[in-house]
């Protein structure tokens, strides 16, 4: 019985470690496995002008949505292509008001919607954080402005000519996330190394303007 309780203890202890060391494997093997899934966020974003200095005169919200995969290299560094609809743009406020027209206030907002496809390099300072830089090429899908005032009888939308803007858009990304299996979630500022303008009046005007956009996202991994 003495012999029979010691084996007992033996096997137990056994099939403990044998449990950890399975659990660790299954883990790691966890950890290099490519990673996918969706994700979207908030973005602040404005027209950075060639040779001046940014200012917060024009910030316009927009948002962002998408699919990405954490692809791992090394036990700290990973690959990570997405493919993003972003909403980028500027605004400007205005006033109006005289004679019969009440005064108010309002907003013109120029809409450019791209398609992008970010690549980023992904250094994991620890499983939770990490930091994450590289290029991004973006195809321009749509443009438009939308005049919001406090006087609905002054409210528009029009279509811009796309083709009056420069279809390919491309750039640096860098930013710190936070991994939280599945969760994700992070912030992102996204600079342009292009000009937008390229013919007729609305690429006369945006010739040397480029995006930048500061994003907040939150997304799942699977």
């Amino acid at each position: 019985m003495k012999n029979l309780f010691k084996n007992s203890k033996l096997i137990i202890a056994t099939l403990g470690l044998s449990c950890i060391a399975i659990g660790s494997a299954i883990a790691q093997d966890n950890e290099r496995k490519t990673h996918i899934g969706v994700k979207g966020g908030l973005m602040i974003t404005n027209f950075a002008q060639v040779g001046e200095e940014m200012t917060d005169n024009n910030l316009k919200l927009g948002g962002t949505a998408g699919l990405f995969a954490k692809i791992p290299v090394l036990g700290f560094f990973s690959i990570q292509p997405e493919l993003l609809y972003m909403s980028k743009g500027s605004s400007t406020k205005y006033q109006f008001g005289s004679g019969t027209i009440t005064p108010g206030v309002g907003a013109l907002d120029f809409n450019l919607n791209y398609l992008e496809l970010p690549l980023l390099a992904v250094i994991n300072i620890n499983k939770y954080v990490n930091i994450h830089a590289g290029p991004y090429a973006a195809f321009l899908l749509s443009a438009n402005v939308k005049n919001k005032s406090q006087n609905a009888a002054f409210n528009s939308y029009d279509e811009l000519n796309a083709d009056n803007f420069q279809r390919i858009d491309y750039g640096i990304s860098g930013g710190v996330g936070l991994d939280l299996k599945p969760v994700i979630a992070g912030v992102r500022y996204d600079g342009s190394l292009r000009s937008l303008g390229k013919s007729g009046v609305n690429g006369y005007l945006t010739q040397d303007a480029r995006n930048s956009a500061f994003q907040i996202y939150i997304g799942l991994g699977f």
